[in-house]
């Protein structure tokens, strides 16, 4: 089976500054042999952030959405490829440095100096438990159509994926 990602960037201007916040994908999974598409999903990806120019640069606030839509059965049967494609995506944006393990209420009761930020595995980790999740909601659904919604903040604890149906 042949995978064909296409995606397609938007640059946006922001405070100022240009970064790749935004992108639209449609995931096909294309027979080798007859070449006929056998299934296919839509991937969006947008990121707003609240950054503070002054005399340092600092990101205050900042979440990444995902949306995925399709039919239930091809979200489910390209589980991996989404999984895999909302990971790699998440690791090249320009916040998955920021990201927390705890906000700050929480890590404020820790005595010890430790790393407050989330490692790309435990973010890898994080997201991978969150959208398999939405996936088993969608399994457990008679619906048609679906849409998978991921929205990932500054604190790892808030990462959340959800399924809902999609009604035609």
């Amino acid at each position: 089976m042949k995978i064909i990602v296409l995606t397609i960037g938007a640059l946006i201007l922001f405070l100022g500054v240009f970064s790749p916040l935004d992108f639209n994908s449609l995931i096909f999974a294309q027979d080798a042999e007859s070449g006929n598409v056998k299934s296919m999903v839509s991937l969006d990806m947008n990121t707003h952030s609240i950054q503070s120019i002054s005399s340092y640069s600092s990101i205050i606030d900042f979440d990444t959405n995902f949306t995925v839509t399709g039919p239930n059965s091809n979200i489910i049967k390209e589980t991996d490829l989404i999984k895999n494609t909302i990971i790699e995506n998440f690791n090249k944006s320009s916040t998955i440095g920021y990201v927390k393990i705890q906000n700050g209420a929480d890590h404020a009761n820790n005595t010890t100096l430790s790393n407050p930020f989330a490692s790309k595995q435990q973010i890898d980790d994080k997201i991978s438990i969150e959208f398999d999740k939405a996936i088993k909601e969608s399994e457990n659904s008679d619906t048609v159509s679906g849409i998978i919604n991921c929205e990932f903040g500054m604190y790892l604890a808030d990462f959340r994926c959800s399924f809902s149906e999609l009604l035609e």
